[in-house]
């Protein structure tokens, strides 16, 4: 069985807004709220929920080495990853990190995904 970890950057900008004072322990609630929001969607083939967590502008890095830019390019690429009837992520909330002022979170994962490779077979990463 092979794991990945995956670390992931969440700017939570609008729970440091105004200045006021913002609970660390909060927002890494928050982002494992989304976290977790985001997997069930994807294990009920929602796009858009898979996928509404990404703004415009955003870069996704594939495993396979692309560079995914925008949310149209990454909402495509989910389009595909759950139209996969092999499609299986498994994934462990780890450790997490935000800021005194709330603007910024970083949390660590592991996890596996098993989907249908370009060659037809199944493989998990």
């Amino acid at each position: 069985m092979h794991y990945r970890t995956w670390a992931a950057l969440a700017p939570v900008a609008l729970l440091g807004a105004c200045g006021t004072a913002v609970d660390p322990e909060a927002v890494k609630e928050t982002v494992a709220a989304v976290e977790t929001g985001q997997l069930q969607a994807i294990a009920s083939d929602d796009l858009d929920g898979a996928t509404g967590v990404f703004h415009a502008d955003a870069v996704m890095h594939m495993p396979d080495g692309r560079v995914l830019t925008g949310s149209e390019a990454i909402r495509t690429e989910f389009q595909k990853m759950l139209a996969d009837p092999a499609l299986d992520v498994k994934y462990t909330q780890g450790s997490a990190w935000a800021s005194e002022g709330g603007d910024l979170a970083v949390t660590s994962a592991t996890g596996e995904i098993t989907a249908t490779g370009a060659d037809g077979k199944t493989a998990t990463t």
